[in-house]
């Protein structure tokens, strides 16, 4: 084989590898809560199947019950979007 063959070749299995990658289902992790369904944490968003499984055996050890936690597909809109931006440490404190 030529090194220029060699080389599509490669090229080829990179550009496989790339759109195999871009196809991968993403997930998030909900947890019900009495306002409804929201993310269980921050990041357990836009994570992947193995992400996932972490995130749930991290849950399920940390006490919360099964029935409370959801996976839903990153695209699902029945559930909460993108996760909640949390104050900055810059922001002044009002409390009294």
């Amino acid at each position: 084989m030529t090194f220029i063959a060699l080389s599509v070749r490669l090229i080829g299995y990179f550009v496989a590898h790339l759109l195999l990658k871009a196809m991968e289902k993403r997930y998030k992790l909900l947890q019900l809560n009495t306002e409804g369904w929201e993310l269980f944490d921050n990041k357990a968003y836009d994570i992947t199947k193995g992400e996932c499984d972490g995130w749930l055996r991290q849950a399920l050890d940390n006490g919360v019950a099964p029935e409370r936690l959801k996976v839903a597909f990153l695209d699902d809109t029945r559930y909460p979007g993108k996760p909640k931006e949390t104050p900055s440490a810059d922001l002044p404190n009002h409390d009294l």
